[in-house]
């Protein structure tokens, strides 16, 4: 009996970054998602952020251990000019799951904000899902976003910190 789950797709919407705004620093850390492992493609009106993996899949079962894990922590320096605000809309998380009976898959999300320049940082927010054996399935994971940004951020860059773990385990 396998178990395996691939993440192959984080989708950032930025409801206002227009063209003053910019992407000033993108670092991947982590087991799923190393620096020669992902690729980031800013949309050409600046509104989604598309962070591609080749290499986060985690799988358990066969001759492998009954439970596995990876993880992918996203850094995300976004440079605000003077007098605007960056306003993130929600994220969105692709994959795919094949998960046999008496199998399980995790999958953690949570971010949080920072803004250096003012030593402020925004409380975490976690999703986690879950599946329980019989799952052959592309995964969409959407966290809303809208509404969590620091008021106080006009004219301030903000770091948006992405962390993720995706575990599986066999009987």
């Amino acid at each position: 009996m396998k178990v395996f789950l691939v993440l192959g797709l984080f989708l950032i919407h930025f409801n206002a970054l227009g063209e003053d705004a910019f992407i000033d620093n993108i670092e991947f850390a982590g087991s799923g998602c190393k620096q020669e492992n992902a690729i980031a493609v800013l949309s050409p009106d600046q509104r989604v952020l598309s962070l591609l993996f080749d290499n986060f899949i985690v799988e358990a079962g066969g001759e492998q251990s009954r439970r596995n894990k990876k993880n992918c922590n996203i850094k995300i320096m976004i440079a605000a000019p003077e007098g605007k605000r960056i306003v993130i809309d929600k994220i969105h998380y692709r994959g795919y799951a094949f998960v046999p009976s008496k199998a399980r898959m995790n999958f953690k999300s949570s971010y949080h904000f920072e803004i250096p320049s003012l030593g402020m940082s925004s409380r975490s927010f976690l999703d986690v899902i879950t599946r329980v054996g019989d799952v052959d399935e592309d995964l969409f994971v959407e966290q809303q976003i809208k509404g969590r940004v620091l008021n106080r951020a006009c004219g301030e860059d903000v770091l948006l910190n992405i962390k993720t773990n995706l575990t599986v385990m066999t009987s």
